[in-house]
Protein backbone atom coordinates (compact mmCIF):
# COMPACT_ATOMS: atom_id res chain seq x y z
CA UNK A 1 0.00 0.00 0.00
CA UNK A 2 1.43 3.42 -0.94
CA UNK A 3 2.47 5.75 1.84
CA UNK A 4 -0.07 8.40 2.88
CA UNK A 5 -3.10 6.30 1.94
CA UNK A 6 -5.29 5.02 4.71
CA UNK A 7 -6.38 1.44 4.82
CA UNK A 8 -10.08 1.20 3.98
CA UNK A 9 -12.27 0.06 6.83
CA UNK A 10 -15.97 -0.77 7.07
CA UNK A 11 -16.76 2.85 7.94
CA UNK A 12 -14.58 4.42 5.25
CA UNK A 13 -14.99 1.89 2.43
CA UNK A 14 -17.29 3.02 -0.35
CA UNK A 15 -20.63 1.23 -0.61
CA UNK A 16 -22.05 0.06 -3.90
CA UNK A 17 -23.42 3.54 -4.55
CA UNK A 18 -20.16 5.26 -3.76
CA UNK A 19 -21.31 6.44 -0.32
CA UNK A 20 -19.57 5.73 2.89
CA UNK A 21 -21.32 3.61 5.48
CA UNK A 22 -21.66 6.59 7.84
CA UNK A 23 -23.39 8.62 5.10
CA UNK A 24 -25.81 5.78 4.40
CA UNK A 25 -26.61 5.41 8.11
CA UNK A 26 -27.23 9.17 8.36
CA UNK A 27 -29.56 9.05 5.35
CA UNK A 28 -31.53 6.15 6.87
CA UNK A 29 -31.76 8.06 10.16
CA UNK A 30 -33.05 11.19 8.38
CA UNK A 31 -35.68 9.19 6.46
CA UNK A 32 -36.95 7.45 9.59
CA UNK A 33 -37.37 10.76 11.42
CA UNK A 34 -39.43 12.11 8.51
CA UNK A 35 -41.91 9.24 8.91
CA UNK A 36 -42.65 10.02 12.56
CA UNK A 37 -45.85 11.81 13.40
CA UNK A 38 -45.32 15.50 14.02
CA UNK A 39 -45.28 16.65 17.64
CA UNK A 40 -48.59 18.00 18.90
CA UNK A 41 -48.35 21.56 20.20
CA UNK A 42 -50.66 21.05 23.17
CA UNK A 43 -50.20 24.58 24.55
CA UNK A 44 -51.27 26.10 21.22
CA UNK A 45 -54.29 23.80 20.98
CA UNK A 46 -55.31 24.69 24.54
CA UNK A 47 -54.79 28.39 23.84
CA UNK A 48 -56.92 28.14 20.68
CA UNK A 49 -59.60 26.38 22.74
CA UNK A 50 -59.55 29.23 25.27
CA UNK A 51 -59.90 31.76 22.45
CA UNK A 52 -62.83 29.81 20.96
CA UNK A 53 -64.87 30.01 24.18
CA UNK A 54 -63.68 33.39 25.48
CA UNK A 55 -65.54 36.66 25.54
CA UNK A 56 -64.69 38.72 22.50
CA UNK A 57 -63.30 42.18 23.18
CA UNK A 58 -64.55 45.16 21.23
CA UNK A 59 -61.19 46.91 21.13
CA UNK A 60 -59.38 44.00 19.47
CA UNK A 61 -57.40 43.11 22.59
CA UNK A 62 -56.63 39.45 23.34
CA UNK A 63 -59.39 37.65 25.24
CA UNK A 64 -59.10 37.77 29.02
CA UNK A 65 -61.69 35.27 30.21
CA UNK A 66 -64.39 32.80 29.33
CA UNK A 67 -67.78 34.05 30.47
CA UNK A 68 -71.19 32.43 31.00
CA UNK A 69 -71.91 32.14 27.26
CA UNK A 70 -68.54 30.47 26.65
CA UNK A 71 -69.02 28.14 29.63
CA UNK A 72 -72.43 27.16 28.25
CA UNK A 73 -70.94 26.39 24.82
CA UNK A 74 -68.01 24.53 26.41
CA UNK A 75 -70.40 22.36 28.43
CA UNK A 76 -72.47 21.65 25.30
CA UNK A 77 -69.33 20.63 23.39
CA UNK A 78 -68.25 18.41 26.29
CA UNK A 79 -71.72 16.85 26.41
CA UNK A 80 -72.19 17.75 30.07
CA UNK A 81 -74.93 19.58 31.91
CA UNK A 82 -74.27 23.21 32.77
CA UNK A 83 -75.75 22.53 36.21
CA UNK A 84 -74.24 19.07 36.66
CA UNK A 85 -71.45 17.80 38.86
CA UNK A 86 -69.03 17.72 35.90
CA UNK A 87 -69.16 21.52 35.62
CA UNK A 88 -68.38 21.83 39.32
CA UNK A 89 -65.48 19.41 38.90
CA UNK A 90 -64.12 21.53 36.07
CA UNK A 91 -64.44 24.75 38.10
CA UNK A 92 -62.79 23.05 41.09
CA UNK A 93 -59.86 21.65 39.09
CA UNK A 94 -59.39 24.96 37.25
CA UNK A 95 -59.36 26.83 40.60
CA UNK A 96 -62.02 29.23 39.31
CA UNK A 97 -62.31 32.22 41.61
CA UNK A 98 -65.53 33.55 40.12
CA UNK A 99 -68.59 31.42 39.37
CA UNK A 100 -69.31 31.23 35.64
CA UNK A 101 -65.90 32.55 34.55
CA UNK A 102 -62.46 31.17 33.74
CA UNK A 103 -59.54 33.53 33.31
CA UNK A 104 -56.86 32.59 30.78
CA UNK A 105 -54.52 31.47 33.59
CA UNK A 106 -57.24 29.43 35.31
CA UNK A 107 -58.13 27.71 32.05
CA UNK A 108 -54.57 27.05 30.85
CA UNK A 109 -53.31 25.90 34.27
CA UNK A 110 -56.46 23.86 34.87
CA UNK A 111 -56.16 22.06 31.55
CA UNK A 112 -52.55 21.20 32.36
CA UNK A 113 -53.52 20.15 35.90
CA UNK A 114 -56.07 17.61 34.63
CA UNK A 115 -53.81 16.46 31.80
CA UNK A 116 -56.02 17.77 29.00
CA UNK A 117 -55.31 19.87 25.93
CA UNK A 118 -58.45 19.54 23.81
CA UNK A 119 -62.17 18.78 24.18
CA UNK A 120 -61.77 15.00 24.01
CA UNK A 121 -59.00 14.83 26.60
CA UNK A 122 -60.90 17.25 28.89
CA UNK A 123 -64.03 15.08 28.62
CA UNK A 124 -61.99 11.99 29.54
CA UNK A 125 -60.32 13.76 32.46
CA UNK A 126 -63.62 14.98 33.88
CA UNK A 127 -65.11 11.48 33.61
CA UNK A 128 -62.08 10.02 35.36
CA UNK A 129 -62.26 12.56 38.20
CA UNK A 130 -66.02 12.03 38.46
CA UNK A 131 -65.42 8.31 39.12
CA UNK A 132 -63.59 9.33 42.29
CA UNK A 133 -66.60 11.31 43.46
CA UNK A 134 -69.81 9.84 44.76
CA UNK A 135 -73.06 11.78 45.18
CA UNK A 136 -75.06 11.11 48.33
CA UNK A 137 -78.39 12.53 49.43
CA UNK A 138 -76.72 14.90 51.92
CA UNK A 139 -73.93 16.19 49.73
CA UNK A 140 -70.77 14.96 48.13
CA UNK A 141 -68.75 12.10 49.44
CA UNK A 142 -65.25 12.25 48.06
CA UNK A 143 -63.88 8.72 47.94
CA UNK A 144 -60.51 7.37 47.04
CA UNK A 145 -59.35 3.79 46.97
CA UNK A 146 -55.80 3.29 48.20
CA UNK A 147 -53.39 0.59 47.02
CA UNK A 148 -54.65 -1.94 49.56
CA UNK A 149 -58.22 -1.56 48.34
CA UNK A 150 -59.48 0.43 51.35
CA UNK A 151 -61.83 3.28 50.60
CA UNK A 152 -61.43 6.49 52.54
CA UNK A 153 -63.84 9.38 52.32
CA UNK A 154 -64.34 12.96 53.30
CA UNK A 155 -67.89 14.32 53.46
CA UNK A 156 -68.41 17.74 51.95
CA UNK A 157 -71.87 19.10 52.65
CA UNK A 158 -73.42 21.15 49.88
CA UNK A 159 -76.76 22.45 51.16
CA UNK A 160 -77.22 24.70 48.13
CA UNK A 161 -77.13 21.63 45.87
CA UNK A 162 -80.09 20.11 47.68
CA UNK A 163 -83.53 21.59 46.99
CA UNK A 164 -85.34 22.86 50.08
CA UNK A 165 -82.32 22.81 52.40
Amino acid sequence: MPRGRKKETATTAPTTRGKRKAEVEEEVKDNSSKRRKPEIDKKRITSDLFTKYSEKTEDGQPPVRIGPDGITTLCEDLGISLTGIETLIMAWKFNAEEMGYFTRDEFMDGMERVGAYDIDSLRSSIKSINKELKITSSGLLLVREDRSGRITGVRVVMPMALPGS
